[in-house]
């Protein structure tokens, strides 16, 4: 009978975001060693060229050495993460479905913080009152 079946419990909330609270900071941290070890690479090329270092793979060919230290450090994370996440019964599908989305959040974080590095750099090197991005400061290219 249904009506002496017990009623399965209600997860606390500790434990449905106890895996989140441990991910959280091995993403954030990663992010940040990035863009502290690899600043100066990340700043001279477009924001693009963390992708294939996340990814480990380019379709440009090889990745150069700062790329490959990127996506080691990246490929730890994302193991560390997929072992906290408990994995080992998932699908291919749905464990590259979750390496996928973590890698994007990785682009994102790191994009972010440079773009608002750069962002920090230009105020630092505009006059008092922040960038003047007035009229005269854009060229037209090209014809119409």
């Amino acid at each position: 009978m249904k009506f002496f079946r017990r009623k399965k419990a209600s997860p606390s909330t500790e434990e449905l975001i106890g895996r989140a609270k441990a991910i959280e900071p091995l993403v954030d941290k990663l992010c940040q060693d990035i863009v502290r070890a690899h600043r100066d690479a990340l700043l001279a090329h477009e924001v693009t060229y963390v992708v294939p270092a996340v990814w480990g793979v380019s379709p440009q060919g090889p990745l150069n050495d700062e790329q490959k230290a990127i996506h080691a450090k990246v490929a730890q994370v994302v193991d560390q993460v997929m072992a906290i996440i408990d994995m080992r019964r998932a699908q291919p599908a749905q464990e590259y479905a979750v390496a996928y989305l973590l890698r994007g959040l990785i682009i994102s974080k790191v994009a972010f913080q440079i773009e608002g590095l750069k962002y920090h750099l230009m105020c630092m090197n505009a006059p008092r009152g922040g960038p003047d991005m007035t009229q005269r400061d854009f060229e037209t290219m090209g014809n119409a």
